[in-house]
């Protein structure tokens, strides 16, 4: 049990310091290169650091032993964790989707954004798969829910860093940028799919279905 919790703080600790590197870039450099759209993937970033804080608050509950209270122990406190997370990847996934839809009913017109912002979100992809890689082998290594469920949120940033660069692509190329726009709400359905396939998850494994 000890060497789980060990396990469980350590990945969340790599997954906090890893995302508040790439949050904190991804807005400052965001703001240097004038796009909304990377400075928003920063915030978005920052959410992940949420998650991991109730990772490893989480790992602590699990580890205390049975007592009075509850005498089959602290188990179930995983699962109660991965189905939190699953409604805070929903809230992301639909601010997501408000703000694309809100931009595309008011034709709301992008800055031409500097080739600083295609740099960044390519770094951002490549952290964000290997801090996802990480979580799930130690997710796995475990069998702890909520590891896993913070890998899976890391893969939708993974999607929501490619829209974000695929929207830049046609910004700079094609000049076309409702298909930005476009591309962004698709990812949002995407992320509010995986969070209720999250929550449905949970469900089971909390009736011992």
């Amino acid at each position: 049990m000890e060497n789980r919790q060990k396990e469980i703080a350590k990945a969340s600790w790599i997954a906090i310091i890893g995302n508040a590197l790439l949050s904190i870039s991804k807005i400052v450099f965001g703001l240097l290169s004038g796009s909304l759209a990377v400075v928003s993937d920063g915030i978005d970033s920052a959410t992940d650091i949420v998650t991991s804080l109730i990772t490893l608050l989480t790992a602590r509950i699990v580890a205390k032993p049975p007592d009075m209270g509850y005498p089959y122990g602290y188990e179930r406190a995983d699962t109660i964790a991965a189905k939190t997370l699953s409604f805070i990847i929903f809230f992301a996934g639909a601010q997501l989707g408000i703000s694309t839809i809100v931009k595309i009913i008011g034709n709301h017109h992008q800055q031409l954004p500097s080739n600083l912002a295609l740099y960044i979100t390519g770094i951002s992809i490549v952290g964000k798969f290997l801090l996802s890689r990480c979580l799930m082998r130690a997710g796995k290594k475990v069998q702890s829910p909520m590891l896993i469920v913070n890998a899976k949120n890391m893969q939708n940033d993974i999607l929501i860093s490619g829209a974000v660069l695929v929207g830049l692509f046609f910004t700079f190329i094609l000049r076309l940028s409702i298909l930005d726009s476009l591309t962004a709400l698709a990812v949002s359905i995407w992320i509010l799919k995986v969070a209720f396939d999250i929550f449905m998850q949970t469900n089971t494994e909390l009736m011992d279905g």
